[in-house]
């Protein structure tokens, strides 16, 4: 279903979700309007009325008409859902209530659908407090899960190298390339992302940063003799991207609205990258057996 709602809606997917739910109704144009609503009063009204609602978006249509619709998206306590599914719906003029858009009463495949959303995206509004702490551990269980696999495949490769098969180098290059490629590709588009002004031109630079900088990676993984320098090499740029992105992206939060804004997942991020940095540090595995024999001892 992705991959068609990428067709659909080119640069919306999001739009596939929300037709499953359907839309709000058409609007008919009714002249400009006398005054701009209250908003914040159309706000208070609505957390009055559904008290167990966690707004997290207010979208606006025909905003200036005097038929304008405010639609607050957002979740429900205990309703395992996203803001695409749970939405109410208002006249601006007045603050009339019109239709709550919500996955309640639907079938059973279409909220079995719903429901794995939040997992998609890690978004747990609908738990409350616990939010926070389902997040750090879906961040957690996302690192542990790519450690596995680059630990898994290292392990299958060694065992074919013991068997002196000859594919055993080209499967390192490919394995060094595309993991540790894919780890610094992600820290330099954090930190370009953070660093370059937002813009359309600026996106397509980013993708295409993200791309050149793994396909690269990979390239030189196939041409460089001592892999595991060149690994290390990478876990070093990494290291540095992550730490800088997460840096970055503070001091322009203080800068802009003098409070550090997402501070832990900045935190995160510099965490992160001087774990990656560590790791590089570490002696390689042949020099310390070597540190471990003693002197005029033969190794196994």
């Amino acid at each position: 279903m992705l991959f068609r709602s990428g067709v659909a809606y080119p640069g919306q997917p999001q739009r596939a979700f929300a037709e499953l739910l359907g839309g709000p109704p058409p609007i008919a144009a009714g002249g400009a309007w006398q005054r701009a609503p209250d908003l914040e009063a159309l706000l208070r009204r609505d957390a009055a009325r559904t008290p167990d609602f966690r707004r997290e978006a207010v979208v606006l249509h025909r905003w200036g008409d005097v038929n304008a619709r405010v639609e607050i998206a957002g979740t429900t306590a205990g309703l395992p859902s996203t803001a695409v599914f749970e939405r109410h719906l208002y006249r601006a003029v007045d603050g009339q209530w019109l239709a709550d858009a919500t996955s309640r009463g639907r079938g059973f495949w279409l909220r079995a659908f719903i429901a794995v959303q939040p997992l998609h995206f890690a978004q747990y509004g609908w738990v409350g407090a616990m939010g926070g702490v389902l997040r750090a551990l879906h961040f957690l269980m996302g690192l542990a899960a790519c450690a596995l696999c680059a630990t898994g495949l290292h392990l299958w490769i060694e065992r074919r190298r013991a068997q002196h098969d000859r594919s055993a180098n080209v499967l390192a290059a490919v394995a060094v390339g595309t993991c540790g490629g894919l780890v610094l590709a992600g820290g330099v588009l954090l930190l370009a992302g953070r660093a370059l002004p937002a813009g359309m031109h600026v996106d397509h630079v980013l993708a295409m940063l993200f791309w050149a900088v793994w396909g690269g990676a990979l390239a030189l993984a196939a041409c460089v003799a001592d892999r595991a320098a060149w690994l290390r090499t990478l876990m070093r740029a990494a290291g540095a991207a992550y730490g800088l992105a997460g840096a970055t992206h503070c001091a322009i939060a203080l800068l802009g609205t003098g409070e550090p804004v997402y501070w832990p997942i900045d935190a995160a991020l510099v965490a992160f990258g001087a774990l990656l940095l560590r790791a590089a540090r570490r002696p390689r595995r042949d020099a310390m057996q070597r540190a471990r024999v003693p002197a005029g001892a033969e190794p196994f």
